[in-house]
């Protein structure tokens, strides 16, 4: 199993076309922000111009399609339920990906909100 994001991902699908020599199998959990959501974390983050179109790199994939054209199954996940029955069993062979659809800025705001309860919490103790 490998969970990535699209950008790395999408940097690495011509590798797909080794699928006809696997053996085994992949599951590929996608995260798919639509662009380079670790970039958030970095200071370059406030200011766009430049950070949104040279750091984040939103795209715009169909990986439906993309997945297709080299021969990968492909199922988009709508709900924790869905991702838990997707990776109860594992195929054989072949690449799957199941893409998990997220808010780029939602999910950094998130992590922040997140860190700064813990960081409380651990002032308390």
């Amino acid at each position: 199993m490998l969970v990535t994001g699209d950008l790395a991902l999408l940097h690495d699908t011509n590798g797909w076309l080794t699928v006809p020599r696997l053996r085994g199998h992949l599951t590929i959990i996608l995260i798919n922000n639509r662009g380079g959501g670790i970039f958030e974390m970095l200071p370059v983050a406030n200011f766009d111009p430049p950070f949104e179109e040279f750091f984040a790199t939103p795209q715009s994939v169909d990986w439906n399609h993309l997945c297709a054209a080299y021969g990968v199954n492909y199922e988009r996940v709508v709900n924790w339920a869905q991702l838990k029955a997707c990776l109860s069993f594992l195929p054989k062979t072949g690449v799957r990906v199941l893409e998990v659809r997220s808010d780029r800025k939602a999910a950094h705001q998130w992590r922040q909100d997140l860190c700064r309860s813990v960081k409380l919490r651990l002032a308390d103790l």
